[in-house]
């Protein structure tokens, strides 16, 4: 029950955070010539990428130890430590209404009061940068109110971004090529610039969007146990 509790605490507090209040945060305006879209950069050869096998599938993801340090540096030492295999997926985050999921949550021993960190179990600063954005398969790091953050992490759904959200982005200062971007990749908008992104899906989507749609009960906690696995790391080949 205790485990349970936070779960419903923390995928109460990701929607709240998002969708109440104004549709997105208002942000300093940027060119298109500031931003530089790193997660559809291509995968370079020998680049390291982790396999997280969960009890409904695999996906892949790669790294942006360039924008996030930290937070890469802690998954990535995490894992192969072996401290995500066996962690839940204890929360399905949802829009208001629970009528559209918009992410997934794991990364947390106690269902998602705590988290923990390589950094003398400390939470680190969140690392927030305008190359990375909440697109489908973004992979972020959960930060506070205070802008820590720790092991806890969530996958974004590729959901569709309409006409009417791509106005409200223009109107608040997205550049252009974001907003392009969302309207043709998917993804959650309103987490834009607010969470530490330090990962991408690049294969196996299929699955996140499995998990993304496991039915859920009233507090966003999945009617069904989902676990990671294990996470193991393998080197890009090429194609």
């Amino acid at each position: 029950m205790y485990q349970k509790a936070a779960g419903v605490c923390l995928a109460a507090w990701l929607t709240a955070s998002i969708f109440s209040g104004c549709f997105f945060p208002e942000y300093k305006l940027l060119s298109d010539d500031e931003v530089t879209l790193l997660q559809f950069a291509p995968l370079v050869s020998g680049e390291e990428l982790a396999v997280v096998d969960t009890t409904k599938g695999s996906f892949t993801m790669r790294f942006f130890p360039s924008e996030a340090p930290q937070a890469v540096e802690n998954f990535i030492s995490l894992a192969k430590e072996g401290f995500y295999d066996g962690k839940s997926i204890y929360a399905i985050a949802h829009t208001e209404g629970q009528q559209l999921p918009v992410s997934f949550v794991s990364g947390s021993e106690d269902g998602g009061i705590s988290g923990s960190s390589i950094y003398g179990n400390e939470p680190f600063d969140a690392e927030i940068s305008t190359n990375l954005w909440p697109f489908g398969g973004a992979v972020a790091a959960i930060s506070n109110s205070s802008g820590k953050a720790d092991s806890r992490f969530f996958v974004t759904a590729a959901a569709s971004v309409d006409e009417k959200q791509a106005k409200e982005m223009r109107e608040r200062g997205f550049p252009g090529k974001v907003i392009e971007k969302f309207q043709e990749v998917g993804g959650v908008p309103q987490y834009s610039l607010s969470y530490a992104i330090f990962g991408q899906v690049v294969d196996g989507m299929d699955v996140v969007e499995q998990i993304l749609n496991t039915p859920c009960d009233e507090n966003q906690i999945p009617n069904e146990e989902i676990y990671i696995n294990s996470v193991n790391f393998i080197n890009y080949q090429g194609e």
